[in-house]
């Protein structure tokens, strides 16, 4: 029970957090701000494929 409590919680922190960056990479985009664009999508696309990476890795999206 313990686990599976730490494993959604991850999932909702890295949700947040990708949403968090995509929308700084969106704002930051409007905004004539391109590196820092281009940093906020990379850091949202490299939390997306660690989030992959682990629910995969742990067996858990394979139910």
């Amino acid at each position: 029970m313990q686990q599976e409590i730490v494993i959604i919680l991850m999932a909702f922190i890295f949700f947040i957090l990708t949403g968090l960056f995509g929308g700084i990479g969106i704002y930051s985009f409007l905004h004539q701000k391109r590196k820092q664009a281009i940093w906020s999508f990379a850091i949202g696309f490299l939390m997306i494929i660690i989030y992959l990476t682990m629910m995969f890795g742990l067996g858990i999206g394979e139910m």
